[in-house]
């Protein structure tokens, strides 16, 4: 995320993120399996990917309050439920293939650091869906609307949200 960021304020999360996964605490967690992870396979379009495919059913998913009931679409694994991060919101959202993740907007700034799969973005106060691949960053100010819409591959994307009040 830090060699990616191109602005200091996406620097400043990738930072946050860096300076604390290198010796983060692990805490104790039960792992949870939704429905989406049976798309597991076709995860491989990189080599983080393939990574996160030996981990991904070792994790806590849990739905989306953004999705409810829709656990075989969409999951996404809280990652300060595994780690203990400070002042940092870090997880994984998982979109199975042809899911729409819906727009929404937050107080804190947010990274996205897409793992896998290819799909349109609506991030950085942009009112278009632009296509995002594998290996690229995101970056929402605070408020911005963002939404994802994903295509024909399962989309792994690992998030950080800074600057809570």
């Amino acid at each position: 995320m830090v060699f990616c960021a191109e602005h200091p304020e996406p620097l400043e999360g990738a930072e946050q993120f860096l300076t604390q996964v290198v010796d983060v605490p692990l805490l104790a967690f039960d792992a949870s399996h939704l429905g989406v992870l049976d798309s597991l396979s076709q995860v491989s379009d990189t080599g983080l990917a393939r990574r996160f495919q030996n981990i991904a059913s070792t994790l806590p998913w849990a739905e989306s309050h953004r999705m409810p009931g829709m656990g075989d679409k969409a999951a996404l694994c809280d990652l300060n439920a595994v780690f203990e991060f400070k002042g940092i919101a870090v997880g994984l959202l998982y979109l199975n293939k042809n899911v729409e993740y819906p727009q929404h907007d937050h107080a804190p700034q947010e990274l996205y650091l897409v793992l896998s799969g290819t799909a349109a973005w609506r991030y950085g106060g942009n009112e278009d869906y632009k296509i995002v691949p594998p290996g690229n960053l995101i970056y929402n100010q605070p408020f911005d609307l963002h939404g994802v819409r994903n295509g024909g591959a399962p989309l792994v994307a690992l998030y950080v949200l800074w600057g809570f009040d």
